[in-house]
């Protein structure tokens, strides 16, 4: 639970800087949003700096509330690897999931392509409680998996070199 503190530290402390300059980091971020995804890109809300947007490409990879959902994920692999099988995890998911959207107010959203007049028109539409479960689920898992290939090879490394 330190690092998770430690982390609500950190997100205070930009939220402090973030809501004396709000009104410009929204609509920067909005713009930011709509040239990356071409002149016909709209999305109904903007995206705040917590928010994290799910879909491929670099918009999204680079999207601010994406970042610090990564590193957030990052401060928690260990204690979900360390955790027991099943009930553990889901727990530990559970209160990364209440961290994220009660403590942090982050909002999830996919992108949904307009099928109205405009189809190249894009939309944001909100996650449900489920949707981010998944995702911070799969999220610990695929980081789990990486540290754990990464670590075989150091030490594949380690032997040959010897």
């Amino acid at each position: 639970m330190d690092a998770n503190k430690r982390f609500q530290k950190s997100f205070d402390t930009e939220r402090n800087h973030d809501s004396i300059n709000s009104s410009h980091t929204a609509k920067s971020t909005t713009t930011e949003s709509m040239s990356a995804l071409g002149g016909g890109a709209r999305w109904s809300d903007g995206v705040g700096p917590y928010d994290v947007v799910c879909g491929r490409g670099a918009q999204s990879y680079n999207n601010c509330g994406n970042r610090r959902f990564r590193v957030f994920i990052s401060m928690n692999v260990e204690r979900y690897v360390q955790s027991s099988q099943g009930r553990g995890k889901r727990k530990i998911i559970g209160s990364l999931v209440d961290t994220l959207l009660s403590e942090i107010g982050a909002k999830f959203y996919k992108i949904k392509s307009n099928q109205g007049p405009e189809p190249s028109a894009l939309e944001l539409v909100e996650m449900t409680v489920r949707e981010i479960r998944q995702k911070v689920g799969h999220a610990l898992r695929d980081l789990a998996a990486f540290k754990e290939k990464h670590q075989q090879k150091k030490m594949i490394r380690k032997n040959s070199v010897k």
